[in-house]
């Protein structure tokens, strides 16, 4: 009973994230042995198309891992890559489009449609994966990442008219990601930074610096801004309450307004790739910065580890932590 209670707080307002998808295609797919070649149609005869899927769960930079792996898959088997996240919604998905491309550009030329009209298509294995983590990444993925991921314009241009505006000078800035919310109750994800901790990385590495914040809880997002004064951000949503922006973002953009959110995230993660130095809790967004965007940044990354696979430990392990002393199983203080 205890654990049906404290599951439903969790995942309350999550369920409004997904869109149910009945396509015949996903249908198909569902209904299908892994790794079958369907035959949709005559075209492409000569071709082979595999399509990557991963459908509801998993944020931005999680998408793009997962996207980024299978490709280098698809090159190895020489086959010819679409990502499909229309028949095979996520959590970013508004209508009935292919959400991948709010924020790439399409990995090959052909589109769905005419894919869906070939003689020769697979299904990519939703677990089929040579890595997990950013950190296990290696060269192959990066010509990959060169080879078929594009941004969009659009986020390239938005960063760079604001690090223009601010008179952005490299040696000059530093970054700071503070994730929280919900990542303080999820069972088996990583613990995030405390007040202490950023406070003592940031009294120690970023005096006449200009800092910019990127920080999702408006409780930390005006501790910092209270407490520091040199300080830029974009002016994006903050969550109201510690669960994050997760939950009631759309109380700012609108109803299934999530493209807003995931853009400004993206436009921010793009901007601490610019800078030479930052500091992060262990989360995608500070991962891709360090092991895709840019190798040669400085990441000081507040590991704190994971939390319990127990739901009922999960939602009171971090807050336990955060009040002992590190001596007595509490967080590194980072001094």
């Amino acid at each position: 009973m205890i654990k049906k209670f404290l599951l439903k707080m969790l995942l309350k307002n999550r369920k409004e994230k997904y869109i149910v998808n009945k396509t015949e295609i996903n249908k198909i797919k569902k209904e299908s042995p892994k790794n079958q070649i369907h035959n949709f149609g005559n075209k492409n005869k000569d071709k082979t198309f595999y399509i990557i899927q991963r459908e509801g769960v998993g944020g931005l930079f999680t998408h793009l891992l997962f996207v980024l792996d299978h490709l280098l898959y698809c090159e190895k088997m020489k086959y010819t890559p679409v990502v499909d996240f229309k028949n095979f919604p996520t959590v970013y998905s508004e209508y009935d489009e292919n959400s991948w491309e709010y924020y790439w550009e399409p990995v090959s030329k052909y589109s769905l449609e005419e894919v869906y009209k070939s003689n020769r298509v697979i299904f990519c294995d939703e677990n089929r994966l040579s890595v997990r983590s950013y950190k296990e990444i290696t060269e192959e993925h990066h010509k990959i990442f060169k080879k078929y991921i594009k941004i969009k314009p659009f986020i390239i241009n938005e960063a760079e008219i604001f690090l223009k505006k601010n008179k952005f000078k490299k040696k000059n800035w530093i970054g700071l990601h503070w994730r929280g919310g919900d990542m303080k109750r999820a069972p088996k994800h990583p613990f995030p930074p405390t007040k202490k901790q950023i406070t003592n990385l940031l009294n120690k590495y970023a005096k006449n610096k200009v800092i910019f914040i990127f920080v999702d809880e408006v409780e930390n997002f005006n501790y910092i801004k209270n407490r520091y004064k040199n300080i830029i951000f974009i002016n994006t949503y903050r969550s109201k309450n510690s669960k994050g922006p997760h939950y009631d973002h759309k109380f700012f953009y609108g109803s299934r307004n999530y493209f807003k959110h995931t853009r400004d995230v993206f436009i921010q993660a793009l901007i601490i790739s610019k800078l030479d130095f930052f500091i992060g809790g262990s989360s995608n967004i500070s991962f891709a910065i360090k092991y895709l965007f840019n190798k040669d940044i400085k990441f000081i990354n507040v590991d704190n580890g994971k939390n319990s696979k127990s739901l009922l430990y999960s939602f009171f392990l971090w807050r336990i932590k955060s009040l002992l002393p590190s001596g007595m199983g509490g967080f590194k203080s980072y001094k």
